[in-house]
């Protein structure tokens, strides 16, 4: 029994929750008693003995502790809800897992040490813990609110000021996005006044009022502003989760840093405020579960409502960023251009290889790229038709020889066998509406390279156009190809080697004569990029800008 005598109603909660802790300890001395370590100190076993206010032992002292007193605070309260939790969790790792002293036991038998928590699972104990806990007359504060249990403990408040500073920081870059949405959008009302477009001039400043006084978002009817409007939306979005992943490793940081601060403060003797800094952990480890902060994003200004980068006016009459099909963000060719010179010249070199001098506006729309994976397809579907893949990096491009704020680089582990050759890597190329554009396979370390009947030439340093990996050694090749690989599409063969020599091997029939086959005595990578002619015509425009050809 938990209960002896008639207790008045004023005294019924506490002494309940009195009453089960003694039920605990009885349980604790029979326990000892039987497996012959009576001689232990009560409640001071192997694993109540720790510090860690996370263990069975420590709280267990801190439901004691709370016990002794007649009137309890809401924090009283909720900090004896979070150590009956622990309790409560501490008893069931200890049964399942063995998790005591870090996992190392004292008696050398897992049994013994698993039956006293098993004890006070069973007797049905830590209900009743529990349900004193809930019995009392103080409503508790919930652990997801976002505002902290107003004690005063110096060490704690100074963690929750460094906290709070570090959490307004997340919201920096969401706040210089949308500043930077405004700015787009004045410059692009000041190109609709010059071309003296009335309409759209007012269509942009009707814009801007939305954008400031209400969240959310509503596309306008006119496509400048409409395109700016889609980008600001794609970059909100991907701030936005990058910030909620920052702000999870954020709360979890603090919560270590608050359960260490409560383990300094218990052994110092001062378990009260060892109980507040244990709360603050407790509600930051809820936060980073449930993923809460509806709040965040609000703070940083309006919800999606155009996300960009640097964003140049469009003219309201052209707005050159579709091309076959492939739509680029409105600043893909910007004015000013800062690339690197030799990796843009190769880059050129290659692209013109693979429209063979055809004029760019004129270039043939592709229609399949390799395989199954067609020109604009959706690259969820293309990833897909690779089967179950499994992580699948996804990051903007940023190299500035290619279309700027436009293209999205999709990487993941694959088999793939390609003109008789085995791929391990593959890399898929969309476009701002996630159409695909381009498709690599990479062989890391290859054990051999299949030489295909063209003529095999030589180019140093760059083996991986699209990951941009250079030759580093003297002692290695690049040697390329480049193949017809359909309408509008060409494959461009890259293998970094160790050479050995060159033998000449007689030409193949109904084949065109194979040039200087190489003999190498080591693959180090072979990659085969297959560039449709679009893509390869923009790569063009941008380097003749860039290197003013």
């Amino acid at each position: 029994m938990l209960f002896v005598g008639i207790l008045s109603a004023q005294d019924l909660p506490i002494h309940r929750l009195r009453d089960a802790l003694e039920s605990c300890r009885q349980a604790d001395l029979e326990w000892r008693k039987s497996t012959g370590i009576g001689n232990l100190p009560s409640f001071e076993t192997f694993y109540l003995r720790e510090n860690d206010p996370r263990s069975l032992g420590a709280s267990f002292s801190g439901l004691e502790h709370l016990a002794k007193k007649t009137d309890w605070s809401a924090t009283d309260k909720t900090s004896a809800k979070a150590f009956a939790d622990q309790f409560s969790k501490s008893a069931h790792d200890q049964v399942n897992n063995l998790k005591i002293l870090n996992g190392r036991s004292r008696s050398g038998n897992g049994e013994k040490e698993r039956e006293f928590p098993r004890r006070l699972i069973e007797s049905g104990m830590l209900r009743e813990i529990h349900a004193a806990v809930d019995s009392m007359p103080i409503e508790a504060p919930s652990l997801s609110a976002p505002a902290p249990p107003t004690v005063s403990v110096p060490e704690v408040s100074r963690l929750r000021a460094d906290f709070e500073k570090e959490e307004g920081r997340l919201d920096d870059p969401l706040n210089a996005l949308n500043e930077q949405f405004r700015e787009y959008l004045a410059k692009q009302k000041l190109a609709y006044q010059e071309a003296g477009d009335i309409k759209g001039f007012l269509a942009t400043e009707e814009v801007m009022v939305q954008f400031k006084d209400t969240p959310g978002i509503q596309f306008s009817d006119f496509d400048e502003i409409k395109r700016l409007q889609q980008i600001h939306q794609d970059r909100w979005e991907t701030l936005t989760r990058e910030r909620e992943t920052s702000r999870n490793k954020l709360l979890l940081r603090y919560q270590t840093l608050f359960e260490n601060l409560s383990t300094d403060l218990t052994k110092a003797g001062r378990v009260d405020d060892a109980m507040v800094a244990l709360t603050d952990a407790r509600r930051l480890g809820t936060l980073a579960t449930s993923g809460g902060d509806s709040a965040g994003a609000a703070r940083a200004g309006n919800m999606p409502a155009s996300s960009s980068p640097p964003v140049s006016p469009l003219s309201p009459a052209t707005a050159a960023n579709e091309f076959q099909g492939m739509t680029l963000a409105p600043d893909w060719l910007p004015e000013r251009l800062g690339v690197d010179q030799n990796y843009t010249e190769d880059l050129r070199y290659y692209a013109e290889r693979v429209i063979t001098g055809a004029p760019q506006g004129a270039a043939t729309t592709p229609d399949v790229i390799w395989g199954d994976l067609k020109w604009l397809m959706p690259v969820d579907l293309a990833i897909k038709s690779f089967g179950d893949v499994s992580a699948v990096t996804s990051s903007r491009i940023t190299n500035q020889s290619f279309p700027h704020h436009s293209l999205t680089l999709h990487g993941f582990d694959a088999r793939i066998e390609d003109l008789g050759y085995r791929f391990n890597r593959v890399f898929l190329i969309s476009d701002i509406k996630g159409q695909l554009v381009s498709v690599q396979f990479v062989a890391q370390a290859p054990k051999v390279t299949v030489w295909l009947p063209h003529p095999v030439e030589d180019r140093n340093p760059v083996y991986d156009l699209v990951n941009v990996k250079r030759n580093a050694s003297t002692g290695n090749q690049v040697s390329f190809q480049i193949i017809e690989a359909g309408t509008g599409v060409k494959m461009i063969k890259l293998v970094l080697r160790k050479p050995l020599a060159r033998m000449e091997l007689p030409p193949g029939v109904g084949q065109p004569p194979i040039q200087a086959v190489p003999v190498d005595l080591k693959w180090l990578e072979d990659s085969h990029w297959y560039l449709p002619a679009p893509l390869a015509a923009r790569f063009i425009e941008i380097a003749d800008k860039a290197l003013r050809r």
